[in-house]
């Protein structure tokens, strides 16, 4: 039992020693672009804003409210140091996943080496969204295959919680592992179970949504979401529907072509290997169960970005099926009738192709390419040091003052930084030229008349935009102008930084 307990404690600590080099030196704290707006929404609610309803982002709850108790714990830092318990989770997930379908250990250690090797490659950007989910696919899977069908319902609950539009990426596992290798007893017990843990976080999670009047809010952001990817792409100049997610994909996809033929000759093994042991009687052998979760899984990963891909972080989830891939390449050659030296060199070389082609070696975001020093040098808001410079020379210090901000994803994270009470009266404080409906922000500006507006350089014209925003921009500014004058104007590395204070009503 203590050896027991020793084993699992080092394995433990190697998957968060694992964690922690890879996000230190291939990721990156930032507040910047996405990565400002997701700690923007975090301090609002730890200012009693309420998701959705006070504070919008089109993400999932769970991502924000844990982001925003590592914020309120460890500081600006610390949502992005979260990628470290991630990472880790999915390291161990992987391994006991291929060891619960009876694989060895051998190929559970290529899961567990491989795995976050792919999570952190080309397409990896610390502290989003998809990370959490895409670590809790195959704990998922491996508590189904270990007969912990409510512990399993509940881990999808909470993955489906950090990320909804990934739900046949999540609900893939447990598919092919009930339908080739069905646990003994009933079927319909077994899913009574699992419904049960699925049923009880799910129900969990909306009772406290809606206890803070964020339920009904949250409904309609999964609705928007809906056509969102393809606002994306109609908005930004590219093709729509499916043929545009497709593309996109494609696009950011390193060596997009000799990855497709990766996985189509690993499919097509899949496929004779799963034939074979179905005749064979075999269909619940663990090289058997791998070859389904090859195909389940990548075909669950392959619809659901051809359905949602708008931008290059969305094809993380490719990392899924490519460690489960390199995987059973690995296992299939060192099951190889071959001599043994030959099936070493076989699996070694399906794991250091897998790893280059499917971006988790040779990519923009491989070891090195991040500095780790940014991981302890502190960050400047521009934006929040223009609003507390003017909330301090016009307001007094106990004052709450009501703010708003025009602009896209260049606010810095500014909610993090300022000082003193302040209240954003209006929540969609980000605008983008695919936002559906741009004219909601100035509508919430004229209802709701706050004492400041900060905008930052992206809210101008564009020449290579679309009509509607650049139309929606100049009734902005003749808006601002009209009802506001300007306080503060400071340039920045990142463009102009303005702060405009209302006009007195007449």
């Amino acid at each position: 039992m203590q050896n027991r307990l020793a084993r699992r404690s080092a394995l433990v600590a190697a998957s968060l020693g694992y964690g922690a080099l890879l996000v230190i030196l291939r990721g990156a704290p930032s507040v910047r672009d996405d990565a400002g707006i997701f700690l923007s929404v975090a301090a609002r609610l730890l200012d009693g804003d309420r998701l959705y309803a006070d504070v919008y982002d089109n993400k999932d709850p769970l991502f924000f409210y844990v982001e925003a108790a590592a914020l309120g714990v460890g500081g600006w830092r610390a949502p992005f140091a979260l990628d470290v318990l991630w990472v880790a989770v999915a390291a161990l997930s992987a391994a006991g996943l291929l060891r619960a379908i009876g694989a060895p250990r051998a190929t559970a250690a290529v899961g567990f080496v491989c795995y976050p090797l792919l999570l952190t490659g080309t397409w990896y950007y610390a502290g989003y969204s998809m990370l959490a989910a895409l670590a809790l696919a195959p704990l998922a899977g491996w508590l189904w295959a270990r007969g912990r069908w409510g512990w399993a319902g509940a881990v999808l609950g909470a993955a489906l919680l950090f990320k909804l539009n990934l739900v046949l990426v999540l609900v893939a596992a447990p598919l092919v592992l009930t339908a080739l290798s069905p646990p003994g007893g009933s079927l319909r017990r077994l899913l009574a179970r699992a419904a049960g843990g699925l049923g009880t976080t799910l129900g969990a999670a909306a009772a406290f949504l809606a206890a803070r009047g964020e339920l009904g809010p949250y409904i309609d952001m999964v609705r928007e979401n809906v056509s969102y990817a393809n606002d994306v792409l109609v908005y930004t100049g590219r093709e729509g529907t499916i043929a545009g997610h497709v593309r996109t994909a494609a696009g950011d996809t390193p060596h997009f072509w000799l990855v497709l033929s990766l996985f189509a000759v690993g499919a097509a093994l899949a496929v004779w290997k799963l034939v074979r042991s179905i005749r064979a009687g075999a269909r619940a052998a663990p090289e058997t169960v791998l070859a389904g979760l090859v195909l389940v899984c990548g075909g669950a990963v392959a619809l659901t970005l051809a359905l949602t891909a708008a931008w290059d972080h969305h094809v993380q989830m490719v990392a899924y099926p490519g460690m489960l891939l390199i995987a059973f390449l690995a296992f299939s050659a060192l099951n190889a009738p071959l001599a043994l030296r030959a099936r070493w060199v076989g699996a070694g070389a399906a794991v250091g192709v897998g790893l280059f082609l499917l971006g988790g070696a040779d990519a923009p975001g491989s070891i090195g390419s991040a500095s780790p020093s940014r991981w302890w040098s502190d960050p400047r808001s521009y934006t929040a040091e223009a609003l507390q410079e003017v909330r301090d020379e016009r307001f007094s210090e106990s004052a709450a003052v009501t703010y708003a901000h025009l602009g896209q994803n260049d606010e810095e994270a500014h909610a993090v930084f300022l000082r003193g009470p302040f209240e954003l009266v209006c929540p969609r404080f980000h605008q983008y030229v695919h936002t559906h409906d741009l004219d909601a922000a100035l509508r919430c500006l004229e209802e709701r008349r706050p004492q400041l507006i900060v905008v930052t350089s992206s809210f101008r014209f564009y020449p290579e935009a679309p009509e509607r925003w650049n139309a929606w921009a100049d009734r902005g500014r003749a808006f601002l102008e009209r009802r506001y004058r300007r306080a503060l104007r400071r340039e920045t590395p990142r463009g102009p930084v303005e702060v405009w204070i209302a006009r007195p009503s007449t």
